[in-house]
Order: structure tokens, then C-alpha cells, then sequence
């Protein structure tokens, strides 16, 4: 009788334990699904270069757009080109689903949504009901998901490819080339048949296949694309793995970002800003060597990473995605001048940088914020040289007369460069300033105005550095002012 206690005892501890994990297994898929539409990314483009908003993620430079419920196509729009110098749309919807014997059929919407790192709409017509699905497997690739609740044989098939895009099947795979070298590939399972049409392909899918996994391709390069899409067959034979580690990803993002000690109406606006950070990611590419995070994706000339963006960036990076937020400063520094300045902003095509100013010192706090997050000293001693070398640029090259206190300048004498360090560009506390040309250097000057936001940041950064050398068990080696700072700038009158 105790035996039979016991195992029975040990099966219902044993149940509880699975039907425990399974409910937590469930509750890490739904977590993301409880922010529909977190992000207004409606849009049909009806002309191929509109700027917009998109759906990205992973760091990829191609982003969709869903269609709008007015200007219904049966497919996710896009993709288009994120690239600074190539900003455009590859096809209106490089796949639109419908079924085989009903072609022209009418599809309705019946829902469309954004949720953090997915896709999703639905639609019906006469012959049944087709859901979609996207969600990004790498930089690289989006993997779409189409599911029918009829059996019957689906047609896919482009729309609206741009003009100087060249539409070849080539095996499994469809592939849309553009002049600039860049490609959009779309690549099916082998069971799919494939066939050229005049700029464009059909994909015919059996009516035995309730599921179809296609995968969405963009790549930089003929050789980028001749290496990825051999990585192509193993996603699409087993799809699950990468959709497994997207969701691990987003829930990681949310679980990190979401505290128990905030109201719940704030989640909202605390995945929203998640969302919008990871939507700006960029994996490194031509002249940025790391990945980053560009100000906004949706603004045609924020496509590269600026230095003082980049530090606020990583801040807030640092609670989700630790190893996102180093890369973001590694970016910057790796345009590091041999003074220690930090250049303004950095892109794909070097030739576009610009180093006329650099940015307020904001990095050493990006820098603790990431060590406050992951207690990892080895990035801390990996930056140290780097940002001691930065700190003593401003003394060296923005301080004019010396006295402790630096001002806002530029390498070129302009006011224009000088205002556009100070991140406030054309704020009218610059309207008289004067450039000043600083002793003993060809390329730096500064504005006749010391001003206190440069100060105090350098008084936190200086605080911040002593701290860092601490924890290397090293000695602070630059000018120490932040004690002078408050009496400085403080006038009673």
C-alpha cells in the first residue's frame, strides 16, 4: 500500500511538474502576442520609393510593411532596400498567395497585425481562409509561414517587381537582381514547382501541403548571395529551429525590459520602445564593421550610426541585448583619429563620414550602464584605453584658453560643424557665437562659449573613469575638473 502511495504520489508531482512547464511553454510563445499592432507599418506602396516604417529585425537591411485593408494585396509588401544609397522598394509583395483555381480570386482581409518580431495577417475569399506569417530567421532572411484551412492547390507569385530589377528562377529559388549588386532571393522546398514568367515566377504548391515555409532573402553582393543561399535548404527542411530561437529572442527582449515593479500600462510603451530600438539594428556591413543601431530607419538620411545616438543606444540596449549595446560603441571607436577624437557619424560607404565634430561625451556612462548590467570587467579594460584617449581629446582640443572648461568646436573652423558637436545643431544659443582658432593645433577650434551640458558630461565621464580604473586596478591619467564645474557655471545674479 506505501508503495503504491508513493508512485502515486511520485505521478501526480511529475504531472504537475510537466503540465507546470507546459503552461510556462505557452505562456513564452503568447507573451509577445499580448502587444498587438505595436507599430503603425501599414502601407501599399503604389509608387516604389516612398519612405515609410518597416518590419525588421536581427539587423537586417530589408524591411515589409503590411498591406493596407483599402489597397489589399494577399502578401506581406516589400521587401525594400534599407540601404543609405539604394533606398527603395524591390517589389510591391516579392510573394502573394492565393489559390490555383481562383487566381483573380477576391481575397478579404480579416486581420492584420504587428506584434514584437512577427508579422501576421489574414484573409479569405470564396475557396477558403489563408494566414501568413513572418518572422526573421537571421539578418539575412525572413521565413513566411502560409497556412489554408482548404485543400486546394496554392499559386504564389510576385507583385510589382521594380523596373531595373531582373526577375531568373534558378533551381529552388527565385532570384531578383538589382544593378546596385544587391538581390532579393525567394527559395522554396523542392516539392514546389517553380516556373519563369515574363519579370516575375509562379510557385505551384501541392493540395496536400496544408503548410507552406518559403523563405525572403536580401543580400549586398552576388557572392554574399552565392554563400547564403546554400544555408537556405536546411532552414526550410527544418523551419522550427529558427522560429524557436526568434521566439527565445523576443522573449528574452520582453522578459528583460518588463519589470514587476512598474504599472502594467506602462509594458506597452516599454516593448514599443524595445521594438523601435531592435527595428533600428544594423549587422555590420561595408564601411560599419560592427553592428549598430541607426537614430531611425524610417528617415532616409538616418542610416548610419551617429556617435552620440550611438551612446544613448546602447544604454538602453544594454537591459535586453548586452552584446548588441558593445558592438553598437565598438562601431564608432573603430573610426577612433589618432588624437582620441570620435568622429560625428560613420556609414556603409566610408567616404560619407563625417569628421568635421564629434558628439557629446556620453560613452563612458554607455559603458557603465553595460557593466551595471553584466558585471563583464573584460569589455570595461577592452574600452579603458579607448575612452581615456577620448576624454583627453576634448582638453586637448576644446579647451582654448586652458582653463578646465571646454567648449563646443570643429575641425574645420565652421560654426555649422561646432553646433552640430553640441547635438542641438541650429539652436539659437549658438545665433552669436564666434569660432576661435585653439594654439598650437591645425585642426581644432572652438566656439567663444563654454558651455555647461559639455561640462557636466565630461564631470560624469571623468567620474566614470576613475571608476573604471578601479576595477583595472590602474591609475587615472587625465585632467580632473568636476568639482570646479557647479561653481563655475553658477551665477547668483
Amino acid at each position: 500500500m506505501r508503495y503504491k502511495f508513493t508512485f502515486l504520489l511520485c505521478f501526480l508531482l511529475f504531472a504537475a511538474g510537466l503540465a507546470s512547464c507546459t503552461s510556462e511553454a505557452q505562456s513564452t510563445q503568447q507573451r509577445r502576442y499580448a502587444f498587438n499592432n505595436i507599430l503603425d507599418i501599414a502601407y501599399t506602396p503604389d509608387t516604389l520609393h516612398r519612405c515609410h516604417g518597416w518590419f525588421t529585425d536581427a539587423g537586417s537591411w530589408m524591411g515589409f510593411t503590411l498591406p493596407e485593408k483599402e489597397q489589399w494585396i494577399n502578401g506581406f509588401c516589400g521587401p525594400f532596400s534599407l540601404d543609405m544609397f539604394r533606398r527603395q522598394w524591390m517589389a510591391q509583395s516579392a510573394v502573394t498567395v492565393g489559390f490555383a483555381k481562383e487566381p483573380q480570386g477576391l481575397f478579404v482581409p480579416d486581420s492584420t497585425c504587428y506584434y514584437p518580431g512577427e508579422l501576421y495577417m489574414s484573409a479569405r475569399s470564396a475557396k477558403g481562409s489563408i494566414t501568413q506569417r513572418l518572422n526573421f530567421a537571421d539578418a539575412s532572411t525572413a521565413l513566411l509561414r502560409i497556412e489554408t484551412d482548404k485543400a486546394e492547390k496554392l499559386l504564389l507569385t510576385g507583385s510589382r517587381w521594380a523596373d531595373n530589377v531582373s526577375v531568373t528562377v534558378e533551381q529552388s529559388s527565385v532570384i531578383a537582381r538589382h544593378p546596385s549588386g544587391e538581390s532579393v532571393t525567394i527559395t522554396f522546398t523542392p516539392d514546389v514547382m517553380l516556373t519563369e514568367t515574363e519579370h516575375n515566377y509562379t510557385a505551384l504548391v501541392s493540395a496536400s501541403k496544408r503548410t507552406v515555409n518559403v523563405a525572403i532573402s536580401f543580400f549586398a553582393s552576388e557572392k554574399e548571395m552565392t554563400v547564403g543561399l546554400q544555408n537556405l535548404p536546411a532552414l526550410l527542411n527544418n523551419p522550427e529551429n529558427a522560429l524557436q530561437a526568434n521566439a527565445e529572442r523576443w522573449e528574452g527582449y520582453l522578459s528583460k525590459a518588463l519589470r514587476t515593479d512598474m504599472k502594467p500600462e506602462y509594458d506597452r510603451i516599454a516593448v514599443k520602445a524595445v521594438t523601435t530600438l531592435i527595428s533600428n539594428w544594423r549587422t555590420h556591413r561595408g564601411g560599419l564593421l560592427h553592428e549598430g543601431i541607426v537614430p531611425s530607419h524610417a528617415v532616409d538620411y538616418f542610416v548610419g550610426f551617429w556617435a552620440w545616438d550611438s551612446w544613448r543606444f546602447s544604454a538602453g540596449t544594454a537591459k535586453f541585448d548586452p552584446e548588441l549595446a558593445k558592438n553598437n560603441i565598438r562601431a564608432m571607436f573603430d573610426y577612433q583619429q589618432p588624437d582620441g577624437m570620435i568622429i560625428d557619424c560613420i556609414y556603409t560607404d566610408p567616404a560619407e563620414n563625417n569628421a568635421r565634430d564629434s558628439k557629446p561625451p556620453l560613452v563612458c556612462w554607455a559603458v557603465d550602464e553595460i557593466f551595471t548590467q553584466t558585471g563583464d570587467t573584460a569589455f570595461v579594460a577592452e574600452m579603458y584605453p579607448q575612452l581615456l584617449s577620448y576624454y583627453n581629446w576634448w582638453y586637448q582640443k576644446r579647451d582654448h584658453n586652458r582653463n578646465g572648461m571646454c567648449e563646443y568646436g570643429s575641425t574645420d573652423g565652421t560654426l555649422e560643424a561646432a553646433a552640430w558637436e553640441s547635438g542641438m545643431d541650429n539652436a539659437i544659443r549658438f545665433d552669436n557665437a564666434t569660432m576661435l582658432k585653439n594654439e598650437g593645433v591645425d585642426d581644432a577650434w572652438s566656439m567663444d562659449q563654454e558651455s555647461v551640458d559639455l561640462n557636466a558630461y565630461l564631470a560624469l565621464e571623468c567620474r566614470l573613469l576613475k571608476k573604471f580604473a578601479g576595477l583595472l586596478n590602474t591609475s587615472f591619467s587625465g585632467p580632473d575638473y568636476g568639482d570646479r564645474v557647479g561653481d563655475y557655471f553658477f551665477d547668483k545674479r
